[in-house]
Formats: structure tokens, sequence, C-alpha cells
């Protein structure tokens, strides 16, 4: 290889490394980061030096020496490093230890990790299944911690039940008990799931029976990932478009877990690709992503190509109907969030308070609600993470990704398995798809006219009264 060649194939190694180090901003990986840094530098130097081809060939062995050094180094470190920042906790060693008596060694499980799990609504029994110990040993050792499952319950009485239970459907009207129960432990009430449901027979009656007359059975199909973070679906959200709101969202196949869920203003490449990254910092990076071929998935593509790899499979792309996992997602979104600023919107236009065509309404419209539509995202984010799923026997997406990372495996794909990777067995044919990207014109907003409104004030109009003062402010300031 010539030596210009070699330099250049460094180079982009180098490169490379660099790109996945910033997406996962490992502290401890800041001396490498700054190492590679400086030999990018040098590269730099050597590249550009303006001395005779012989001074560069007497630099090339020294410099190609250093590359390969911190690469190897930077590639060991990130493969024992590349774990996901949520199961940190469960990671501690499970040891016998000596009590000088007659027996087995004692198990020594650390109090942080039986709090960790109990605190994210693992049984006793799961959690013994999960550290390979008897149920017996963990009741041992929460006896000894002074924990208690019951312990656990927030106390409050049915009157307070009810308060809660009220203020959860005056948000999300058509919602279940299961999800009642879910949003309360997401704003850290832990409350019996039996006087949850008792709870919304007596304040929301009517409700109840019209979710159980108008509910229809799901067909199930066949899906199957070996664990969390092996294959995550991305997608974006346009039920809200004819607003210029745009929700882009990522969940993982194996649990069900929400990984980011943002709503923007516009449907840029970038938007996206900044959304994937956060959710990469606290989760990693996945294995591979399955998406479907519009254009605002371009940077999500090129990130987890260099990221994992060409030839792999680290960027799956098919129609959408074969995007089962995110797909399933949005119709619990609209259901549990969304539909109430669709129908909020629509009664603002109805009623005049709206005109969708007029500029000045939209960047009032954006200013009011682009923050409640995104506070209102999260609670339903933290809420659908600790909801049980009937068919993963009551695990919620939480439990199902901490306990996969902790017994996983791991497979090898062939190449003609990937195309099928995270699919049902059976799909729904869909005639007349288009790959085409969604262009969202972008809406900027007068902050500085602004800057004395609070859009996440409350409102028993759902933002109705906020967006009608801001509005009077800018035509009276005939912005």
């Amino acid at each position: 290889m010539e030596h210009q060649e070699c330099i250049n194939f460094l180079s982009g190694r180098l490169q490379r490394i660099i790109y996945i180090l910033e997406s996962n901003s490992y502290n401890s990986l800041a001396d490498i980061m700054n190492n590679l840094e400086i030999l990018m530098g040098t590269f730099a130097d050597v590249i550009n030096s303006p001395s005779n081809s012989n001074d560069l060939d007497q630099e090339m062995p020294h410099a190609i020496l250093q590359c390969l050094h911190f690469l190897c180094g930077a590639v060991d470190q990130l493969d024992r490093l590349n774990t996901d920042q949520i199961v940190t906790q469960t990671r501690h060693p499970i040891v016998g230890t000596s009590t000088g008596q007659r027996g087995r060694p004692k198990f020594c499980i650390p109090v942080e990790t039986l709090e960790y799990l109990l605190d994210n609504d693992f049984s006793v029994p799961q959690i013994a299944h999960l550290l390979s110990l008897s149920k017996r040993t963990i009741f041992r050792r929460m006896s000894e911690y002074d924990l208690s499952v019951r312990n656990l319950y927030s106390d409050i009485t049915d009157e307070e039940i009810d308060t809660q239970v009220i203020k959860v459907l005056h948000q999300y009207p058509n919602i279940g008990y299961r999800s009642i129960c879910s949003h309360l432990r997401a704003s850290g009430l832990r409350v019996p799931v039996s006087k949850v449901r008792d709870s919304s027979r007596r304040v929301d009656l009517d409700g109840v029976v019209f979710r159980k007359l108008t509910s229809s059975p799901i067909q199930r199909r066949i899906y199957s990932v070996p664990g969390p973070n092996y294959l995550w679906h991305v997608d974006g959200y346009h039920k809200l478009i004819s607003w210029r709101f745009v929700i882009h969202g990522g969940i993982d196949g194996y649990s069900r877990l929400p990984v980011y869920l943002k709503v923007n203003n516009n449907n840029r490449s970038q938007t996206v690709l900044d959304c994937f990254k956060h959710a990469v910092h606290e989760y990693g990076v996945p294995k591979r992503v399955r998406s479907d071929k519009g254009g605002e998935n371009i940077g999500i593509a090129e990130y987890m190509l260099r990221a994992q790899g060409c030839g792999r499979g680290s960027h799956i792309t098919g129609r959408s109907v074969h995007n089962q996992r995110i797909e399933r997602f949005w119709r619990d979104l609209w259901c549990g969030c969304v539909n109430v600023f669709y129908n909020l919107f629509c009664y603002m236009e109805t009623n005049n308070i709206l005109v969708p065509t007029d500029e000045l309404h939209l960047q009032v419209l954006h200013y009011v609600f682009l923050p409640r539509i995104q506070r209102s995202l999260d609670q339903f984010c933290e809420a659908f993470k600790r909801r049980p799923l009937r068919t993963e026997h009551n695990k919620s997406p939480l439990q199902l990704f901490i306990a996969g990372q902790i017994i996983h495996s791991t497979i090898d794909l062939q190449e003609n398995e990937l195309q099928d990777y995270g699919r049902s067995q059976e799909g729904v044919s869909m005639s007349g798809h288009t790959f085409d990207p969604v262009e969202v014109p972008s809406t900027e907003f007068p902050t500085e006219q602004l800057m004395m409104v609070n859009p996440l004030a409350e409102s028993e109009s759902h933002g109705i009264d906020i967006f009608i003062r801001c509005r009077d402010i800018l035509i009276a300031n005939n912005v």
C-alpha cells in the first residue's frame, strides 16, 4: 500500500472512532478522545508539511505506529464499555462470602441491586430468577436490609386516589385503569391496581362502559428479536402535520421501551438524528435500526453505518407495514395522548380561534403548544414504560429491558435474514406506498414579545386561553 493510501485509510478509521466516541460521550474515554484528536492534528501536519517526500517517508513509520496503537486501545475500550447506563445498578457481582460456619458460603447481594429492582416493580420470584437465586434467599436479604414490598406502596386514601385519577383523566380522557396506574407510578405514586380500577369506576363509569363496548381484539403475530438494543424501530408520526407538528419516535423492539419521543416543527434529517443521538446517550448504541425509506432517516442511516459498520444490516429499510413495533406504538400514542391535541386544534379552527393559513396564528400556536405537547409526550412515555403488557406476563417495557440486559444472548444474522429481521411472519399488504420525504415548512415564533407569557402555565382550557393572550399581544404590537 502506498504511503498516501495508508494515511487516507488510517485517517478514515480514526474519524470513525472519534464519531463513535462523540456520540456516546463516555467520560472514562476522555483521555483517549484527546489523544485521538492530537493524532488527527499530527496527521494533518504530516500530510500538509511542505517538506520533500524523503522527509515524509521518515515520519511515516512513527505516525502509523501511533495511530495503530491508539486505534486498538480505543476499540478495546469501546468493546468493554459499550453497555447501557440504565442497568448499571444491577451489575453488582453476586458472590459467596464465608461466614465462618458450616455450610455453603452466604450470597452477598448489594442493597442497591435489590432497591433498584424493587423500585422498578420486579416481584421477588422475578428477582430470584434474574439473579439465579432462590426466593428464600431474596426474602432473607430483604429482611436483613429492612426492605418490604408492602412498604413501597403509597399511604393514600380512596378520596386522594379519586383526585389523582380525575387529574390524569383530565389530560388523557381515553385511557383505561392500567394506563392510569402507570401514570400514577410515573408521578411517584405506587397504588394497587385493584384500588385504581375501583376508583376509575367511581369517577368515570361512563368511560369504562364506553371502552368496554368499543374495544376490539387485536390479531397477534409472531415477533422475535434476541434482546434489548438488538433492534430499534424509528419512524415519524404525522397526525398533527396540518399544524406543522411532527412527532419523531423510536422504540426498542425486544422490550417495547420508547427510547425517544420528541415533537418538532420540522422533518429535517438533522432534527431526527439529534433525537436519535440523545437516545443513544441514554440507552447505548443499538446493533441495528429499522425504518422506512423516508429522506428524514438518512442521518440515522449514516450514523449506524459509521458506528456499527457496513455489510451487516446496521440500518434496515422497508415498508412502514414491516415496522410493526413503532406502528403499534403510534396507536397507543393516539389513544393515550395525541387525540387530545388533534381534537383541541380542530375545535379552535371550528370556533375561529385559530386560522391555520395565518402565519401569525401558527407562530403563536407553536410557541404555546410545542412545549405543552412535549410535556404530554414525556408524561405518556414515562407511563408507557411502566405499563404492564398482557402478552409478556404483565411485565412492563422497563422490566423487560432491564431483565433482557441481565439475561441476554448474542446471535449473528445471515445476509438473507436481514430484511425479515424484526418483522412479523405475517405482514399486511399496502398499496400506494411512497418513500419521498415529507416536507414541513419551518415555523419561527417571536420570543421577545412573548417572554412574559409562560406557555406551560396551568390552564382549564388546555392552553386555549394562553393562545388567545399571546395572539392578542402580537396583534397589539403589529407583529
